[in-house]
C-alpha cells in the first residue's frame, strides 16, 4: 500500500502544475521564436518567476493552517489540557483572516469539547457501575446488617466524592429515624440522632419519598435554616433508600471543605 502523500507535498505538485510547467512552456516558446534574447522577454519572465514565487509562499502558508487544525484534531484530549481557543483569529500571511479556516476551526473546537464531554460521561458512568457492582459483590459475602451498611455507606460515598455521610434506618413503630452507619461525623452524634418522620431534612426525605439537594441550607427557602458546623458546609443531598415501593430509611450526604 503506497504512503498517502501530506498536504504540504500536494501543496508544491500543483505549484508545480500551475506555476512552474507553465512558466517554462512560456520560456520555452520564446527560446523557439528567438525572443528570448530580447531584454523584455527577459524581464517579463523574471518577474512572472517572482510572481509565482510568492503565490506558492502564500499558498504553502495557506496549507500550513489547515495542516495545524488536522494535527490539533489528532492530538489526545486530556482532561484538566486547556482546549485550542476558537476564537483566535487565523490569519494567514498577506491574505489575513480567511473564512473557512476560521469555520473549520470553530467545528474542530466544538468536536474537541463534545469529544470530553462524552470522555467524562462515559468515565463516570463506568465508575459508578463498578460501585454498584462492588455492592453487589459486597451485600453477597457480609451477612451482617450493620457491617454491610457501613460497607454500602463507604462505597457511596467514595462514588459521589463525598467525605461525611449516614445512613438512617426508619422504625415502622415509632416513626422514627435513627443512625445505623456513618463516617465522617463527630464522635457521639451517632447515638443522640433520632428525628421523628417528617421533621428536618431527612425527616422530610423520609415522608415524601423524594430526594432533596440543598446548596445552601442558610439560603434555600425550603428551610432557611443555620448551618451547623458540625456537619461541614450548608451543602449536601439526601435521599430515600427504598425496598420495593416502601421508604425504609434515608442516605445523607455532604463535603465537609478545609
Amino acid at each position: 500500500m503506497s504512503k498517502a502523500m501530506s498536504l504540504r507535498e500536494a501543496a508544491a505538485v500543483i505549484f508545480v502544475l500551475v506555476a512552474v510547467l507553465p512558466l517554462m512552456l512560456f520560456v520555452s516558446l520564446l527560446s523557439v521564436s528567438d525572443l528570448i534574447t530580447k531584454t523584455e522577454a527577459q524581464f517579463a519572465s523574471f518577474m512572472a518567476l517572482i510572481i509565482a514565487c510568492l503565490g506558492f509562499v502564500v499558498f504553502r502558508r495557506l496549507v500550513d493552517q489547515i495542516a495545524r487544525l488536522a494535527r490539533e484534531v489528532n492530538l489526545p484530549v486530556l482532561p484538566d489540557e486547556p482546549l485550542p481557543d476558537a476564537t483566535e483569529p487565523r490569519r494567514v500571511p498577506a491574505l489575513g483572516q480567511v473564512a473557512e479556516i476560521g469555520q473549520l476551526a470553530g467545528a474542530f473546537h466544538q468536536m474537541l469539547e463534545d469529544l470530553r464531554a462524552s470522555t467524562q460521561r462515559l468515565e463516570d458512568l463506568v465508575f459508578k457501575l463498578g460501585t454498584l457492582n462492588e455492592v453487589v459483590e459486597i451485600s453477597a459475602r457480609i451477612p451482617n446488617i450493620q457491617d454491610l451498611l457501613a460497607s454500602v455507606l463507604q462505597s457511596t460515598m467514595r462514588a459521589v466524592r463525598a467525605n461525611i455521610g449516614s445512613i438512617m434506618l426508619l422504625n415502622q413503630e415509632k416513626l422514627t429515624l435513627r443512625i445505623a452507619a456513618s463516617r465522617g461525623l463527630p464522635e457521639g452524634l451517632q447515638d443522640e440522632a433520632e428525628i421523628q418522620i417528617g421533621e428536618g431534612i431527612a425527616g422530610k426525605v423520609a415522608q415524601i419519598g423524594e430526594p432533596v439537594i440543598v446548596d445552601d441550607i442558610e439560603s434555600d427557602p425550603r428551610f432557611a435554616k443555620l448551618n451547623d458546623p458540625r456537619y461541614g458546609t450548608g451543602s449536601f443531598m439526601c435521599m430515600p433508600v427504598r425496598v420495593g415501593d416502601r421508604v425504609i430509611g434515608v442516605l445523607n450526604l455532604a463535603k465537609k471543605e478545609d
